[in-house]
């Protein structure tokens, strides 16, 4: 409460926390262009074998026969004055005649490509027929590496600081994007993007942590809603690139090198004054803060009794967190006694933690996502034991499965909806643009409709938006007539806007429902489902090669089945947030009372 009394101090005119918030925006809406310039990278190209190096000779031998040489296979056959005929499709060449006898194998001669790109991955190194994976591969490949990077690198802000880790990955992303346009090979383009994806998460997150650490509490939810706007400008632009540069080499530098541009922008930033403030570097804290005070033009400005405060808060905490960890060891020890007597080990090691966390805890906190902390996992028995409390109780192990569902839903549907443009009707640059303005008026909706209904009932409605949407589009996108194709543009860009309300809404709604005493370890292994999620959508994209339905059908039965699970979920909104296991009983309880006064 310190740190934010401080932050409430320092937005008397909000021009420094304006400022920053664009600096951090921009950084964070630059992530869009390496997450959906693949489209454009290995942008969707028609083609046909070529048949540069097929001869055929049609002069008779003495025998009547004619010879017709297809690569190094030759046939010979009695055809008299019947002409062979030259069949070129897209995975094969024939050699047919009116007789019925043919000649057909693979391109011996490569591809002959027709596209308005001037040149992708797919043409330069021949990603068709049996090829044609690779293309979905690379982009579950760099998708791996944004996992890697938030579970890798994103941590390293806690200890090294926000304003570091950020600008040592926009370096890296530069350098190693600009590398990737230089790719000689599929194999060299792959590894660089994997390296690009490690590094575009951290960035993300980093700039993400920053915005929320900026503003004080009560502006900290509209901040991180504004934050989402840039995602989808990004999105926009990305768009307007594709359309401009035409040579995916040029596009990948185009994506690469506005990063010197952000590295300069961090580089006059300081450093997140929460984070100083929560490491005991009050030195540099009392320089941020008079840095912003001038900045904002504050004067008369007494900050150090709250600082001198904040120091003696951080050294007791830290004592603290010593005396638990030795009073825990002591505990542990305790249960394996208890153990071998009375086999109670389960019911002993859950009463302590619950011990341990009430003492540890704050005795209050908010429902805004930008206010729990990480200190609360800390006591008694560590990650393992929290874990294995999230399994071991039924009712908190049901309603995490059903979250965990829910994450891999939302990020199957958003990357598989997103990543699909280039197989809707109409232009695709067009249609990536108009997938991210809607997202714009489902950010809003999103605060609007979360504070006046809650999360249960706008998730619920969200996922059936999303699934009948693309149901419909599945069943109208190969008709003919050209109303019924524009209504199924419509409907998977409403089935986007509804997605992102989920993905927007899951992530509250998550934190609001684990219990403190658990939330990081359960909101860690959230992520780890949502990159399941975002991994698994590009092969089922490929999938549309062989039947187009396919995609649509299966992301929209998947979003049905997520709104169906979320009716028999409890209600967060409004209500106190769990600080321990038992309190999701009592959440119960609340709800099924109000169903039946309802």
């Amino acid at each position: 409460m310190q740190v934010d009394t401080l932050q409430l101090k320092l937005t008397q005119t909000f021009k420094f926390q304006i400022v920053t918030f664009f600096c951090l925006g921009a950084i964070y809406g630059r992530g869009a262009w390496n997450v959906f310039a693949v489209l454009f990278l290995a942008g969707t190209t028609g083609h046909s074998c070529s048949t540069s190096g097929v001869l055929w000779f049609g002069n008779l031998t003495q025998e009547g026969s004619e010879h017709i040489t297809l690569g190094n296979l030759t046939a010979s056959y009695s055809l008299g004055d019947v002409t062979p005929t030259l069949i070129s499709g897209e995975c094969d060449v024939t050699i047919a005649t009116e007789n019925g006898t043919n000649v057909t194998r693979d391109c011996p001669h490569g591809w002959v490509y027709y596209s308005e790109f001037e040149s992708t991955i797919i043409s330069e190194w021949e990603l068709v027929c049996v090829r044609a994976y690779l293309s979905e591969l690379s982009t579950t490949v760099y998708l791996l590496g944004s996992m890697f990077g938030a579970l890798l690198i994103s941590p390293l802000s806690d200890k090294y600081g926000r304003r570091v880790v950020l600008l040592v990955s926009l370096i890296v992303q530069a350098v190693v994007g600009s590398c990737v346009s230089l790719s000689p090979n599929y194999t060299v383009f792959t590894a660089l993007r994997f390296v690009v994806g490690f590094f575009n998460m951290s960035i993300g997150l980093s700039s993400y942590v920053m915005v929320t650490e900026l503003f004080p509490e009560v502006y900290c939810t509209l901040a991180c809603c504004g934050l989402q706007i840039f995602w989808a400008v990004g999105i926009m632009l990305t768009s307007l690139f594709g359309f401009i540069v035409r040579n995916w080499r040029h596009l990948q530098l185009l994506i690469s090198l506005p990063n010197i541009l952000f590295i300069v922008m961090i580089w006059f930033l300081p450093e997140s004054l929460p984070w100083l403030i929560s490491q005991g570097k009050l030195d540099r804290a009392q320089a941020v803060v008079n840095r912003i005070a001038k900045f904002n033009g504050i004067k008369n400005l007494d900050v150090d009794e709250i600082l001198n405060v904040q120091h003696y808060s951080h050294n007791r905490q830290t004592a603290e967190e010593q005396r638990l960890v030795q009073h825990s060891d002591k505990q542990n020890q305790l249960e394996k006694e208890n153990e071998e007597i009375d086999g109670q080990k389960f019911q002993s090691s859950h009463n302590e933690e619950n011990i341990a966390a009430q003492n540890y805890t704050a005795t209050s906190q908010t429902l805004d996502p930008c206010s729990y902390s990480d200190q609360s996992d800390k006591p008694s028995g560590g990650k393992c034991k929290s874990l294995f409390i999230l399994c071991s109780n039924p009712r908190l192990r049901f309603y995490s499965l059903i979250l965990f569902y829910l994450f891999f839903v939302s990020s199957l549907s958003y990357f598989g909806i997103s990543l699909s443009t280039p197989v809707l009707h109409g232009d695709q640059f067009i249609n990536l643009f108009l997938l991210g303005v809607v997202e714009i008026p489902a950010y809003i909706l999103c605060v609007v409709v979360g504070g006046r209904f809650g999360r249960k009932i706008p998730l619920c409605v969200f996922l059936l938006i999303c699934g009948v949407m693309n149901i419909i589009a599945a069943f109208t996108s190969n008709q003919r007539i050209s109303a019924i194709k524009i209504l199924s543009d419509v409907c998977v860009i409403i089935s986007k806007f509804a997605i992102t309300g989920v993905y927007t809404t899951i992530y509250l709604y998550a934190a609001e429902m684990f219990p403190t005493s658990v939330r990081n370890q359960a909101m860690g292994l959230s992520s780890f489902f949502e990159n399941l999620g975002s991994l698994t959508a590009p092969f089922i994209i490929f999938s549309a090669k062989s039947i187009p339905e396919l995609p649509m059908i299966l992301f929209g039965a998947v979003s049905i089945v997520g709104a169906i699970l979320v009716m028999i979920m409890p209600e967060t909104h409004r209500r106190p947030l769990p600080v321990f296991i038992e309190d999701l009983e009592s959440l119960d309880k609340r709800n099924t009372k109000e169903h039946l006064e309802l």
